[in-house]
């Protein structure tokens, strides 16, 4: 879609994009045209091109199927951010070497369902071998964790310390 503050732009008319560069088109759709697609609709489109499908799927699967491929960086949340940083990270059918995840705060901003949702997704990257290390506040995600370890402040000192840790699943 057009940028705020790019609409007046007599090069780009508000999409970043030159005139050049706009009037070429892929299966009858330009750059601009792309960019205004959100996740979703992206993955509908490129769903004959397995590279890009794939990614666009796990974007889907980390709740950011709604955000558009062309939104600035600077207008999505905290959570968002986190997600799309983690979808950029893995790859369909990762395996091999085991990787260590570290999140902060992924489910920042979602609701009951997509919460279930994103712990379904770590515990799959469990399943095959990664570790998730979070930092989260949510206690729908906290509770479906396989270790807890609770960090407050000391009431003398204002440092950190462990409050509570331990397995929560057998």
């Amino acid at each position: 879609g057009v940028i705020k503050g790019l609409e007046g732009c007599v090069e780009c008319q508000g999409f970043r994009y030159g005139s050049e560069v706009q009037s070429f088109l892929w299966r009858g759709r330009s750059i601009a045209d792309i960019s205004a697609m959100t996740v979703s609709e992206a993955a509908n489109f490129f769903r004959f091109h397995p590279k890009i499908y794939n990614k666009l799927r796990i974007a889907e699967s980390l709740f950011a199927g709604y955000l558009c491929l062309g939104q600035r960086f600077g207008s999505v949340s905290l959570g968002e951010s986190r997600r799309i940083q983690l979808a950029r990270e893995l790859e369909p059918g990762m395996s091999g070497d085991r990787t260590l995840f570290l999140i902060d705060s992924p489910c920042h901003g979602l609701g009951q369902k997509e919460v279930r949702g994103l712990v379904s997704v770590f515990r799959e990257l469990v399943s095959q071998g990664h570790s998730v290390f979070m930092v989260e506040q949510n206690p729908e995600a906290l509770v479906k964790s396989d270790f807890v370890l609770s960090v407050g402040l000391q009431k003398a000192t204002g440092n950190p310390e462990i409050v509570k840790c331990g397995w929560l699943l057998p």
